[in-house]
């Protein structure tokens, strides 16, 4: 069953109807990066038909909208107004802003404004037992635990997002994009003169506001952008991650130690030898995705992979199969993304709080689990 609630209290009602579990759902843009469970969900809760023109407050740098309300809108609302909000979206401009929140997703403007999270100042959240609301509407706020935080990426474990209020920045006067090009038959010299680009520009004194590379191993394209960047580079970019998932059959995510180009670009040409592959990421945070080709699929280039990053930097690198091959992974003993992640301090307080707040109502359908364990 398949819900579209056109308000905040329609939100919280159809939750407090069902006692199955539950699949929320913004545009979808996401829906394919990991497994659902099985049997999976019995209720799909879509945000889309949360929409409607923000709450802008100009004076205190701050607005409201609604969770269902594309990035994208969110944007040219502020925009006119003279305001940002300094979270861009490259795969799918169109992804809700309550998806882009819940599914904790990767800016590529993280280098120079830090995480989207950074940017929440308070929630609205549907639970089974209603409307709850944490943080504040102001920047100054002090009070209380902040419980924000706790939605943020977590793929609605413990509630669905119908409201943000976001802290803001005037629109920058000026924004450029500056881009390189580097070329060559060996992957590996490409990868190191790209990486040099980056260290220079790290050690230029000015911060950018993103560090983004996208290409083949053998043509790879390094952009820098100041501001918001430019519009135009950014389309680019965004369409040319969009050729790449519909070109390639498997993806994967890569981190490692930033910059880390050269690191992670040498792991993936020992792991993917031989395949047809393409990689984009954020070369400031070390945090890369990976696109390839491989009839026999993802597995064999994955272990090899796993192989090589041990040896490397055991403890600080991680990867994780996402869409189709994380789906193929699962049918196989191992792991969907490694290193497979321990017990943490807060597993049990996450626990006893999705208890509390939605108790046998919510699946978590998209997050990582790196071991069976893990995802009973």
């Amino acid at each position: 069953m398949i819900i579209r609630p056109d308000s905040p209290a329609a939100a919280a009602a159809a939750l407090a109807g069902t006692d199955g579990p539950v699949c929320i759902r913004g545009a979808g843009t996401r829906t394919a990066w990991q497994p659902l469970p099985a049997p999976g969900p019995g209720l799909v809760v879509e945000t889309t038909r949360l929409t409607g023109p923000g709450d802008l407050r100009p004076d205190n740098l701050s607005a409201s909208f609604l969770a269902g309300t594309p990035l994208s809108d969110v944007h040219a609302q502020l925009q006119a107004a003279g305001l940002w909000f300094p979270v861009a979206h490259c795969d799918a401009p169109e992804a809700t802003l309550g998806g882009c929140l819940a599914a904790g997703f990767e800016s590529p403007l993280r280098f120079g404004y830090g995480p989207p999270r950074d940017w929440v100042l308070g929630l609205e959240v549907a639970t089974p037992q209603g409307l709850i609301r944490f943080g504040a509407d102001v920047i100054k706020n002090v009070a209380g635990y902040d419980l924000v935080k706790l939605h943020l990426g977590a793929w609605g474990r413990f509630g669905l997002i119908t409201r943000a209020t976001l802290r803001l920045l005037p629109l920058p006067e000026a924004s450029h994009t500056f881009s390189q090009t580097f070329t060559g038959p060996d992957p590996l010299q490409v990868a190191g003169a790209a990486e040099t680009a980056v260290r220079a520009a790290l050690a230029a004194g000015a911060r950018p506001a993103a560090l983004e590379l996208i290409g083949q191993p053998d043509h790879l394209r390094l952009l820098v952008a100041t501001g918001t960047g430019n519009e135009d580079d950014w389309q680019a970019y965004s369409h040319q991650r969009a050729a790449m998932t519909a070109r390639y059959p498997w993806r994967l995510k890569l981190s490692l130690p930033a910059p880390g180009v050269a690191a992670a670009l040498g792991l993936l040409d020992r792991a993917l030898s031989g395949l047809d592959w393409a990689v984009a990421g954020h070369a400031g945070s070390g945090i890369f995705t990976a696109w390839w080709d491989d009839p026999a699929g993802p597995a064999p280039a994955l272990n090899r992979l796993q192989a090589q990053a041990q040896a490397v930097s055991a403890d600080r690198w991680f990867v994780v199969a996402e869409g189709a091959a994380a789906r193929a992974m699962t049918g196989q003993p191992g792991w969907v993304s490694f290193p497979p992640r321990p017990p943490r301090s807060q597993d049990r307080l996450e626990a006893a709080l999705r208890a509390a707040l939605a108790p046998g109502n919510f699946a978590n359908p998209h997050l990582p689990s790196p071991t069976p364990e893990a995802r009973s």
